[in-house]
């Protein structure tokens, strides 16, 4: 069983109050897309590609649609609660956010939150170190309503040093 922050279900404040909504928990349960709790996941520092395409939606892009980013992480830690969390920022946005980050071992979930207009959840697995990380589930999932969420299979590759923004 993984060491989850005091206080917490998921070993992350940040993250229970993300997986709180209800149209997260929702668009979690009706994806299937894997949850990893625990307060010490992997390191995610570094840019990395994220390509892939829509393969189950609701109200949503339709499937097949592409998914091609790019996003560069920086400052794994944890919060004064003992909360972990990661520095961010996506190719192209001027923005930095902060970003609850949950897992044990080798797996790992990232909740992206923007305010009042949804998430994105990034549930993977990978070794220390790794340059690819294959088959990682993608959730976005819209807060105007209920049941509105796009779900993929992506595969990152390391894309090296990144700074913000980037």
């Amino acid at each position: 069983t993984p060491d989850v922050a005091p206080g917490t279900v998921s070993g992350s404040s940040a993250a229970d109050a993300i997986m709180d909504n209800p149209a997260v928990e929702e668009s979690v349960d009706s994806s299937g897309t894997p949850i990893f709790f625990g307060s010490n996941p992997p390191k995610l520092e570094g840019g990395w590609r994220a390509s892939g395409t829509i393969d189950r939606s609701s109200y949503a892009r339709p499937k097949g649609s592409p998914i091609d980013t790019e996003v560069c992480f920086f400052d794994q830690g944890t919060t004064a609660d003992g909360s972990p969390e990661v520095s961010y920022c996506e190719k192209g946005n001027p923005m930095t956010a902060t970003a609850p980050i949950t897992g044990h071992g080798a797996d790992w979930t990232l909740y992206l939150e923007f305010d009042l207009a949804g998430s994105i959840i990034f549930s993977g697995s990978m070794e220390e170190g790794a340059s690819n990380i294959d088959g990682v589930d993608a959730l976005v999932t819209y807060y105007h309503g209920l049941e509105i969420w796009e779900h993929s299979i992506t595969n990152w590759t390391r894309s090296g040093d990144c700074s913000c923004p980037f």
